[in-house]
């Protein structure tokens, strides 16, 4: 794992949960999978403090174990899920999108579930409506909010197996698939991993039985007492089950927005609202960002009929919509630096897909080429669409074709070169590899880049969050100050120092959770898409 990214985590562990998790946590990432008795000597803490900080951590999916036999005996290891602590960072975005696409005890109950990790539906009506006075059309109205959420898969029921490792589970179900079927070919190797492949990214959400339904059961006489069993098992599911967020439907929704903010940077409002259109239109069929190519194909005529789509957003011709519409679907189309959309057929007035695939690649590149403008100059970024454009180049040939002279793109090829942004390739004339008789070709790796550049987030995110922990210590007394009951309610007990030195802390603040936002959707872009 990269420093800076173990340094992040560390900084969030440290912030949400305090010390002792941050020091097992720091020790699980750094050593690998460990066992209680090593855990407890690598990191010098008591083992009670150990215990509690691991049952912590995997109450919030944060750490996950596996049973290993070893001998007469099974010894539990227990390693860190990075990822789930990095998502930390965007709990406030996950409530956003709850409250705006669900309401108010929506938003509510996936902060509540947050908060806990995991929790049962019992627990969030307790938490939430902790009065037995509460009135039961309030209390149904939660309830249906909570089912919404489970449809949608927002919130889905914890698995048995969700806190083992990933890795253990993948080669458990792998295990056990092909014993299902011993004399298995490759061909049926490679579709069975990929079939797990898919259930790992959101897809075994659909069939999971959630108990917040009703079965309707017919009662036969030879059948009733088993009929009457299956209904309370499924009566008291709720009861039992524990829930918590799926983090690829929130994902999901971002990207969403992200490309319907790019078409009105890019056109208008008018293509902003029909691409929303398009993308609502084909969420339900939309499981998991990064295995997303295309939304669903939708036609002309379905969205001319679409009463959810309100065709009086279309300013270029309001007086007739269906121009209007083709109009916007064709500007979509024909955009070569993001191209939105693509015409499939010609059926319904022509079906149309939203490009997932190449949409993620251009936001890449525009990420790239601007990070790079913005720290080495105009020129940098020129260069870089060059070789991206035309693949390998040796020295001259960049310069000549960026229109600069040969000592300018060196100085740059090589401050590219140096953070990883582009990549050198050389092509001996002779075995022996002497430079002298070796062309050295420039080139463009976008996987590597978008490598490089989520490692360059991690670095700016760890230092912003190191800045604000000095700020904090260095404010210490003020902030203690402040906080106090007296000064809450009687702001003029200040002094005017203190008064400048509150407005420049909140200030400072500011800045800095602006600038993680910032960085956060940066990585949202490079990494979860």
């Amino acid at each position: 794992m990269a420093t800076h990214q173990a340094q992040v985590i560390a900084l969030i562990l440290g912030e949400q949960f305090g010390e002792s998790a941050q020091i097992v946590a720091s020790t699980l990432l750094s050593k690998g999978r460990l066992p209680l008795s090593q855990l407890i000597t690598q990191t010098g803490l008591p083992p009670k403090q150990v215990r509690e900080a691991l049952f912590v951590l995997i109450q919030h999916n944060i750490v996950s174990y596996t049973e290993a036999p070893e001998g007469l005996r099974v010894v539990v290891h227990y390693s860190v899920n990075a990822l789930q602590v990095l998502l930390r960072d965007r709990f406030p975005e996950y409530i956003r999108i709850a409250k705006l696409r669900f309401g108010e005890k929506a938003q509510h109950i996936i902060a509540e579930i947050l908060k806990h990790g995991k929790c049962t539906f019992l627990h969030l009506q307790q938490a939430l409506y902790p009065m037995e006075s509460t009135p039961p059309d309030i209390l149904d109205e939660f309830e249906d909010a909570f089912n919404t959420l489970i449809e949608q898969n927002f919130v889905v029921r914890v698995g048995d197996d969700d806190s083992v490792n990933v890795l253990d589970r993948k080669v458990s179900e792998e295990a056990a698939e092909v014993a299902k079927n011993p004399n298995m070919s490759a061909s049926e190797k490679t579709k069975m991993k990929k079939a797990l492949e898919a259930k790992s990214k959101g897809v075994e959400f659909e069939d999971m039985p959630t108990g917040m339904k009703r079965k309707l059961v017919y009662s036969f006489e030879e059948g009733d007492a088993k009929a009457a069993k299956v209904y309370d098992e499924d009566e008291n599911m709720a009861e039992r089950a524990y829930w918590r967020i799926n983090p690829s439907r929130f994902h999901i929704h971002c990207r969403n927005e992200v490309l319907t903010a790019l078409a009105e940077s890019r056109i208008n409002t008018s293509a902003k609202h029909l691409l929303n259109a398009i993308l609502t239109y084909g969420e339900p069929s939309m499981k998991h960002c990064k295995a997303d190519e295309v939304s669903a194909p939708i036609t002309l005529t379905h969205l001319g009929s679409d009463t959810t789509f309100d065709k009086s957003l279309l300013t270029y011709n309001p007086s007739t919509p269906r121009a209007s519409l083709q109009d916007y679907l064709a500007l979509l189309t024909l955009d070569q630096d993001f191209p939105f959309l693509t015409k499939q057929d010609e059926r319904g007035g022509g079906q149309y897909v939203c490009n997932l695939l190449s949409l993620k690649t251009a936001l890449h590149q525009h990420l790239i080429t601007t990070y790079l403008q913005e720290k080495f100059g105009i020129v940098a970024s020129r260069i870089w669409r060059l070789l991206h454009t035309k693949g390998k180049l040796d020295e001259k040939q960049v310069a000549k074709l960026a229109l600069i002279s040969n000592k300018v793109a060196r100085e740059k090829l090589y401050e590219m070169l140096n953070v990883g942004l582009i990549q050198l390739q050389d092509v001996p004339k002779t075995v022996d590899h002497a430079p002298s008789r070796t062309f050295f070709l420039w080139y463009v790796s976008l996987p590597k880049c978008v490598d490089a550049m989520i490692l360059e987030t991690y670095h700016m995110l760890s230092n912003l969050k190191i800045r604000r922990l000095k700020e904090y210590n260095a404010n210490g007394a003020l902030i203690e100050k402040i906080e106090r009951s007296d000064i809450q309610e009687d702001e003029s007990l200040l002094t005017d120092g203190e008064r400048k030195g509150v407005e420049k802390f909140h200030k400072v603040m500011n800045m800095i959770r602006i600038s993680e936002i910032r960085l956060d959707r940066a990585l949202l872009i490079l990494r979860d898409f």
